[in-house]
């Protein structure tokens, strides 16, 4: 007879289970059916985060997978990727349907044996794929431009509230159209981009600005 699964079981077993992955990720929290592990990143500032969030009943499981160096985004659901931050929904490789939103989850029973299989399924796909996103986000930082964007907000003098006051009104004169916003600061950091040796003016450098500057009006 196969053993029944109960809440506790299910923690005990996920925890020990996913913590034997080959990416340095270790248990750190459980809040509200989501399970929080967290890497060592090669960037001191950046915070390497999965979650996996159970839901019980209906016996799903989903896995994602969030590089942030804007930690005001620590605690955001979703975060759009870009060359700051980054966030991946682990896709489950072992069924057949390929759609979203079936391919981001990952089903088992009310019993243990289940779950176990299912924690296997996700320890695949996660020193796989997710193994992929986490190199992808650790070169990231040897991007030119990211090293010109840290060293532009870093070098910053002005006061960050009255900067985002600011900031808010060029983005509403813009009709909150980021290449549109003609904020002084926002477009000099743009044109700082357009100049990076061996890289191509860009409408991304747009948004590679919008990101370094919301982490230096929010980030505490």
């Amino acid at each position: 007879m196969e053993n029944a699964l109960d809440k506790k079981s299910l923690k005990e077993i996920l925890v020990k289970s996913i913590s034997k992955n080959d990416l340095g990720f270790t248990f750190i929290k459980y809040d509200d059916r989501n399970y929080y592990f967290q890497r060592e990143s090669t960037m001191k500032q950046a915070i390497d985060l999965m979650k996996i969030k159970v839901a019980f009943k209906k016996g799903n499981i989903y896995c994602s997978l969030q590089s942030l160096l804007d930690r005001s985004l620590k605690n955001k659901k979703y975060v759009l990727n870009g060359l700051l931050n980054r966030q991946l929904y682990l896709k489950n490789t072992f069924i057949k349907n390929s759609l979203f939103p079936d391919n981001i989850y990952y089903k088992f029973d009310n019993n243990q044996k289940s779950l176990h299989d299912a924690l296997k399924q996700i320890l695949y796909d996660l020193n796989s794929k997710g193994k992929i996103f986490v190199c992808d986000n650790d070169q990231r930082f040897e991007d030119p431009r990211f090293i010109k964007g840290m060293q532009f907000i870093e070098s910053l003098n002005i006061e960050k509230e009255s900067f985002k006051n600011q900031f808010y009104k060029d983005s509403e004169k813009a009709k909150n159209s980021i290449p549109k916003n003609k904020n002084p600061i926002f477009c000099h950091f743009v044109d700082e981009l357009n100049r990076v040796k061996n890289v191509e003016p860009d409408i991304e450098n747009y948004m590679i600005a919008f990101e370094f500057l919301h982490k230096f009006m929010f980030e505490k």
